[in-house]
């Protein structure tokens, strides 16, 4: 459109836009629960779990609270796991994408089409594996895995390898007998 609409945006005051983006919010949240059966509801809040990690990771990447030096530091430090702030941000890349796989393997699950929940944890471990999720990278671009260096190098490996097991693990629960029948003890 030209470059209207920011325009138009930026015409705006924050203290009048940022209400009404926080009301839209709350208006998207209440419809994505009442948009999927009951039995849904926490997939759908688990799916909400990426946008808060992004979130966080912005507001951590600004140097307001950490110092830009600081934060370099807190991503690269190396020890017995991988950093904090370098979880914190990989689970936040990718945030959408990653948001609705999320909540199409837990709905799966919770309906125990654990074969379907499995192929979703497969197509999670290959985004992640080369950073369309969970990018290693502080700005959430792609990658190959093996040109990465220092901590960010073990990000994609952990996680695909994550995901890969989990799916294992629902795929071999999928032949039991618990599987096949209706979930119990949830509402419909």
């Amino acid at each position: 459109m030209l470059g209207y609409v920011s325009f138009i945006i930026e015409l705006i005051p924050r203290a009048v836009l940022a209400p009404i983006l926080v009301f839209v919010a709350f208006d998207i949240i209440a419809q994505a629960f009442q948009a999927v059966p009951k039995r849904h509801a926490p997939a759908v809040a688990f799916a909400f779990f990426p946008t808060v990690l992004r979130l966080l990771a912005i507001k951590m990447g600004t140097p307001e609270p950490i110092p830009a030096e600081k934060f370099h530091e807190l991503m690269n430090t190396p020890g017995k796991a991988l950093p904090e702030l370098q979880v914190i941000t990989a689970l936040g890349n990718g945030f959408i994408v990653t948001a609705m796989l999320w909540g199409a393997f837990l709905a799966e699950l919770i309906d125990r089409r654990l074969k379907i929940s499995a192929l979703y944890l497969l197509i999670l471990a290959l985004f992640s594996y080369f950073g369309i999720i969970h990018s290693a990278m502080p700005d959430g671009s792609m990658y190959l895995p093996w040109q990465l260096s220092g901590t960010a190098q073990q990000v994609p490996y952990q996680f695909a390898l994550a995901y890969l097991c989990l799916a294992a693990i629902f795929f071999g629960l999928s032949w039991t007998k618990e599987s096949k029948g209706p979930a119990t003890g949830m509402a419909h």
